[in-house]
């Protein structure tokens, strides 16, 4: 029989007496063992109690008053914010009504030490440890409730395509995931508050009929089964969309019957349309290999037979089923083992490299049957409805026709040929040219689909179609080449221009049999012709009405043609070298920069500009700015040159003497920045000691209070006069780029109340009220604090100094991803629109403001503009 451990508890009681009756009370009132630890306050309890907090006590014993801490402190350490103490509880305590108090406060039981017997203190013990037990579990139990519904939901989350609960009884969704919003557009609520009318309303109609097989099929479903359900699902913007639905058995009722079902529903339409176009690839491409002329066949990556056309089937005759197949077996079997293996690597060749393969004639025995057999056959690497690459061989048994059919195999080489080779549209046409049979529109006119009557009206331009005819009707009489130029209708609806050549092809009597033709696109070649045209005409009319001088040069600019020189240069009545003319009628020290800009324009093909000297017919010198475009053909060659030239001469002149009178400004200013810079030095070191005896004798209590006030005006404007110094050496040193800045992290909240408080005196004298609206958070920056300060002051001085008496300055701050804003306002008179740029130059102010009382120099603003942008920030008003 195991023996139980004792139990052990910890006596928390400042009375050695009662903790003796309390250890005889325990001993008496059960069999068990105990072992117990004793302290005499509560502080030393609760060390006793996290000494090991991996191994607690059993139960604690706590009396209800102690010395240092009363239950109600022990049990809060014994929590430590937690919902339960870390062991079971009993307080000893004097009264009922605190029995209940502490068991709210976290005890499991209480007993009275007037009342307390060995029965009911072993029963308060075993109590306390079976309800902290309980209590335990419970917890537990709720957090991994609460884990596994937090498990639950991140699966949900993570988890493709969206969860749902469905009630096979009700007919309705109890449990929809939030991801049905994003695939359907309906959110969890409106699916489940639709009812069980929601299916048929968004379901497919086409797929209705099969829901009630799908549904009894999972009341069916044993608990490791599941099934699966395509179907369309109407979303909330109308689209329908394909979902495939997999589910299994979520509760059943008493009698074990499927009552919910749960599964996942994933978004499968893309996946359908891949296989619809899949589907219809490979439906389109049997139906082609079907239709083709001749006998064709595939054979797929694999190299087994994959598709072979109805008219194909005899040739392999000896080899049915055919399909399936393994190639070389086949042709093996047909033509023997030789040239079976000979035919077999000429389709592995195509279908490894690529290239297309053209047998000659190919007249041989067949193995099979033993007849000779001539065939004409070729072989093309093409790509499957499945995306692998496969080989179709085209195939005529030309055996019992061959005499007949040599004209017509003639005709298809070289048709396939030209289609193959050809830049250009390929046509062919019956020998009275009635019928078009075959055309090829390269994406330049449109291609046939079958063989057409139609085809003056459906490519012909109705102005050319008489001339068209008539040329064909002569070239059928004569039967002899077709050419003409001639307009046709373009494959994307507008009207194009082609060079469209055709022969007969004529049989052993010399009859036409039918006409192969090529329709080159020449569009780009007579929108250029046009062009040009259209260029020299404009160019014709410049030439007479412009006041400029209109000029052109061939392709290279080795010659100039006839010139209109006007008055700024010599006219030239037929076409000259152009370096002659150059030499003639251009300084010879332009020369250099003339000849590169015609030979950078003539490389690059580019814009010839250039402003340059040139010799009236005078004598005189004249500027020109001279520019010319290159013509080019459909080819991109350079055919001409089109070019004007103005006269610039008074614009060059005016331009030297802007040049001039800039230099002699910029040579003004410069004296001016070194006139301010030795006057303010000059001017500020005198100040010092006149400002230090000023605020000493202002603050001496010695003098007499009108003496010190007169000190202390001496100083205010003292202070001021320094001020005005002080900014016009910052303005030296803006202007001389010599201002340093200390960066450092800066407060600007603590910046603006020390500004305000540096002009507390100017804003109590107007009895004026400051707003302070800080909201930036953080409120930090990188700055300069006594540039920052100087920047501060200067604005709440222009504030103060033009706001009346008793106005308001408001102070606001606020903070954006990028940039700390600071705006100061106030009620003064404002500044006209057309001003606001101009304060923040030197010695700039607003003439409205120049009455005796504001007058300045007006470099506050300047400066403290200089000071933001070297913190790369932006002031403005």
């Amino acid at each position: 029989m195991d023996i139980p451990a004792p139990l052990h508890v910890l006596l928390i009681e400042d009375s050695p007496e009662d903790r003796a009756d309390i250890r005889q009370m325990l001993l008496r009132g059960s069999q068990r063992h105990y072992k117990f630890t004793e302290t005499e306050t509560g502080a030393a309890g609760v060390r006793a109690i996290f000494l090991h907090p991996d191994n607690p006590p059993d139960c604690v014993l706590l009396d209800c008053h102690l010395p240092d801490m009363d239950a109600f402190e022990v049990l809060a350490a014994m929590r430590r914010g937690g919902e339960q103490t870390v062991c079971p509880v009993v307080v000893v305590t004097g009264t009922l009504e605190s029995g209940a108090e502490v068991i709210r406060a976290g005890a499991q039981d209480y007993v009275g030490k007037a009342w307390a017997t060995p029965d009911s203190l072993t029963r308060a013990i075993e109590n306390a440890t079976e309800r902290y037990a309980l209590r335990r579990e419970l917890l537990l139990n709720h957090a991994a409730l609460r884990e596994s519904q937090n498990f639950l939901q991140r699966v949900m989350e993570v988890a493709p395509g969206v969860i749902h609960v469905f009630d096979l009884k009700q007919q309705r969704f109890v449990f929809v995931s939030q991801a049905v919003a994003s695939v359907v557009g309906y959110s969890p609520e409106e699916i489940m508050a639709g009812g069980s009318e929601l299916v048929a309303t968004l379901m497919h109609p086409e797929d209705l009929p099969r829901l009630a097989e799908h549904l009894q099929r999972v009341r069916t479903l044993g608990d490791d089964e599941h099934a699966t359900f395509e179907q369309r699902v109407r979303t909330k913007s109308g689209e329908w969309r394909w979902f495939q639905n997999r589910v299994s058995v979520f509760a059943r009722d008493a009698a074990g019957h499927p009552r919910q079902a749960i599964g996942a529903a994933l978004d499968i339409t893309e996946r359908k349309r891949v296989e619809e176009t899949i589907a219809q690839n490979a439906a389109l491409f049997a139906k082609i290999i079907e239709q083709a002329p001749g006998g064709v066949y595939v054979i797929d990556a694999q190299f087994r037979v994959r598709d072979v056309n109805t008219e194909a089937l005899p040739a392999f005759a000896a080899v049915q089923p055919v399909i399936g197949r393994e190639f070389g077996e086949v042709m093996e079997t047909l033509w023997g083992p030789e040239l079976g293996r000979e035919i077999t690597t000429i389709f592995r060749r195509t279908l490894e490299t690529g290239e297309r393969y053209v047998s000659p004639r190919f007249d041989h025995l067949r193995h099979d049957i033993g007849v000779e057999q001539v065939y004409d056959w070729e072989t093309q690497r093409i790509t499957l409805p499945d995306g692998q690459h496969g080989v179709v061989c085209y195939f005529q048994d030309v055996t019992a026709r061959d005499r007949a059919a040599e004209a017509r195999r003639v005709s298809e080489e070289r048709y396939r040929a030209l289609v193959t080779a050809s830049s250009a549209a390929v046509y062919r046409m019956s020998s009275d040219w009635s019928e078009m049979h075959q055309l090829n529109g390269l994406d330049f006119v449109v291609d046939t689909t079958a063989p057409s009557v139609n085809w003056v009206e459906e490519y012909l331009y109705p102005e050319d179609q008489p001339q068209v005819l008539a040329v064909i009707r002569e070239a059928i009489r004569t039967k002899s080449h077709f050419e003409m130029e001639h307009r046709v209708r373009r494959v994307d609806g507008g009207v194009g221009w082609t060079s469209s050549h055709a022969i007969p092809l004529l049989n052993a009597k010399g009859e036409i049999i039918e006409w192969f033709g090529a329709a080159k696109d020449i569009t780009a070649r007579k929108q250029a012709e046009q062009a040009r045209y259209e260029m020299e005409r404009n160019y014709q009319a410049l030439a007479v009405a412009s006041f400029e001088i209109a000029y052109r040069m061939s392709a290279d600019w080795s010659t100039m043609l006839p010139l209109n020189g006007r008055e700024l240069v010599k006219s030239t009545d037929k076409p000259v070298a152009n370096w002659e003319w150059l030499e003639q009628n251009i300084p010879r020290e332009e020369h250099p920069r003339v000849r590169q800009a015609i030979s950078d324009a003539i490389a690059g093909k580019t814009l010839f500009e250039l402003e340059h000297r040139i010799l009236r017919p005078d004598g005189s010198i004249a500027w020109t700015l001279s520019r010319a475009v290159p013509i080019l053909d459909e080819n991109g060659a350079v055919i001409t040159w089109f070019g004007a030239a103005s006269d610039i001469t008074e614009r060059k002149a005016a331009e030297e003497a802007l040049r001039e009178a800039k230099e002699a400004a910029e040579a003004a200013n410069r004296s001016k920045d070194r006139f301010l810079a030795a006057l303010s030095h000059e001017l500020r070191t005198p100040l010092t000691p006149v400002l230090l005896v000023s605020e000493v004798r202002a603050k001496s209590k010695k003098l007499s209070k009108d003496l010190r006030e007169d000190f202390e005006m001496i100083h205010r404007n003292i202070v001021l006069e320094a001020q005005l110094i002080d900014d016009l050496l910052d303005v030296s040193r803006i202007q001389q780029g010599k201002m340093r800045f200390d960066f450092k992290l800066v407060n600007v909240h603590e910046a603006i109340a020390r500004a305000l408080a540096m002009l507390r005196y100017e804003v109590e004298e107007k009895e004026m009220a400051v707003r302070q609206e800080l909201g930036a958070t953080p409120a930090t920056l990188e700055a300069d604090p006594a540039r920052l300060r100087q920047v501060l002051c200067n604005l709440l001085r222009n504030a103060v100094k033009f706001t009346p008496r008793g106005g308001t300055i408001t102070l606001h701050t606020v903070r954006d991803q990028s940039a700390l804003h600071i705006s100061i306002a106030d009620t003064g008179a404002g500044i006209a629109a057309e001003d606001l740029e101009r304060i923040f130059h030197p010695f700039e102010q607003v003439d409205a403001q120049q009455t005796s009382e504001h007058r300045s120099l007006g470099l506050g603003l300047a400066i403290s503009a200089a000071i933001v942008a070297a913190h790369r920030g932006r002031i403005w008003a």
